[in-house]
Order: C-alpha cells, then sequence, then structure tokens
C-alpha cells in the first residue's frame, strides 16, 4: 500500500484529502498545527466582531476517514525529499511515497511603507482575534477620550481580504459605538 502524506489542512489539503480517500490502494497521513480547519475567506468576519471564530472553524476529525486517513496534529519541521521523510515537531519521522504541500501563505505587505512595523497580520483565526481585540481597545479608548485618533483604522492592501474587512467593518460600525 502506497502512503501519501497531506501537509496542511486548508482548502488544498482537504480537497486533496477528499479524492485521495476514495482510493482503496493508498494510506493518507494529513498533518496540521490545528485540529480544524477554518475558513479563510471569513476571517475578515472574525476580526470585525461580525461572527465568532466558532462560525469559521470545523473539525478535521469531521473529514478524516479513519480507515484510510491517519490524522496528526503537530508542526513540520523539516521535509527531505531524497530520503521521502518528514520530520515533525512532536512526533516520529513520517515516511511517504507520495507528498502534497499545502501549508498555506504567507503575509505579504507588497513593499507598502510602514505596514511591516505597525499593522497587524490577520492570516489564522488567532491573528483575527487579535485585530478584534485592537478594534475593541481602540472603541474603548475613544469613549474614555473622546479622541478621534482611536476611530482611525487603515487597512493595508485591497485585495479580497482587505476589501472584504474594510466591508465587515462598515458593517459593524454601529456596534462598536455601543
Amino acid at each position: 500500500m502506497k502512503e501519501v502524506a497531506i501537509l496542511g489542512a486548508g482548502y488544498a489539503g482537504l480537497r486533496a484529502l477528499r479524492e485521495l480517500q476514495k482510493q482503496s490502494e493508498l494510506h493518507v497521513t494529513l498533518v496540521d498545527h490545528n485540529d480544524y480547519h477554518y475558513e479563510a475567506t471569513d476571517l475578515h468576519e472574525v476580526a470585525s466582531g461580525n461572527q465568532p471564530k466558532k462560525k469559521i472553524i470545523y473539525p478535521i476529525k469531521d473529514v478524516v476517514d479513519p480507515k484510510v486517513t491517519t490524522f496528526i496534529q503537530d508542526e513540520v519541521e523539516k521535509v527531505d525529499p531524497d530520503q521521502q521523510v518528514i520530520e515533525l515537531k512532536n512526533n516520529q519521522p513520517l515516511h511517504y511515497d507520495y507528498l502534497v504541500v499545502a501549508l498555506g501563505f504567507e503575509s505579504e505587505t507588497f513593499g507598502i511603507s510602514g505596514a511591516k512595523e505597525n499593522a497587524l497580520e490577520m492570516v489564522d483565526v488567532e491573528t483575527a482575534e487579535k485585530v478584534y481585540d485592537h478594534i475593541q481597545a481602540m472603541m474603548k479608548k475613544y469613549k474614555e477620550t473622546k479622541d478621534k485618533k482611536y476611530l482611525r483604522f487603515v487597512v493595508c492592501g485591497a485585495g479580497f481580504t482587505g476589501i472584504e474587512l474594510v466591508g465587515a467593518l462598515h458593517d459593524g460600525k454601529k456596534r462598536y459605538a455601543q
């Protein structure tokens, strides 16, 4: 039986898992540092406070067929393609015949001056919650001081996430004032 390793349980990793679990001649090992998948396209909803994180996360175990798939919650330390081995932070090395690398993305500032030093990135559920916490802290300061500088938010980037965040902030505007 061939061993397939999938690194990452985001959209691509879970789509690959779904297709590979249909193959009877394969065993699949899925590795992700979370025990849940999150809807990355809805991070702005958590950041704005329009949705709690529980509305955008789903247990990975719900998509794993334990007859053909093993799920390991861990972090990938190193991939050795020559030896076909994956070193994990807290588990034994993982050997594979085929490898799917779907570890996600990195935040990008596109060279916008000051963004890296001053902005909060929004790349996962935890960082989206930090954005929301920051918004709440600024609203609290505004209520205490009435200083309008605490009402100024800059969204760095006009891609999907940036535009959706601006819209979600607008939708939550009345709630922030309470």
